[in-house]
């Protein structure tokens, strides 16, 4: 889309999209919103319940404030 404008070929951009992506999934969040250069990520009210493509749950570190949208991925 917007990869010209970065100077960046499209592959790249692509492949960071797809980076993303997998690290937004771990974190159990959806896409609810794209267009163009724009996405809006919602977090799952559960995140306890979150499974990668796996089928595995990823593990969060543990945190004070259930609301915080910052959780920290235990990789």
């Amino acid at each position: 889309k917007y990869y010209k404008t970065w100077q960046r070929s499209k592959q790249d951009s692509e492949e960071e999209q797809n980076r993303i992506e997998n690290i937004a999934e771990m974190l159990c969040w959806n896409k609810i919103y794209e267009k163009e250069d724009t996405v809006i990520w919602q977090k799952k009210a559960n995140s306890n319940a979150c499974h990668n493509k796996n089928g595995r749950a990823s593990k969060m570190c543990n945190v004070q404030d259930a609301d915080d949208i910052w959780y920290v991925l235990c990789l």
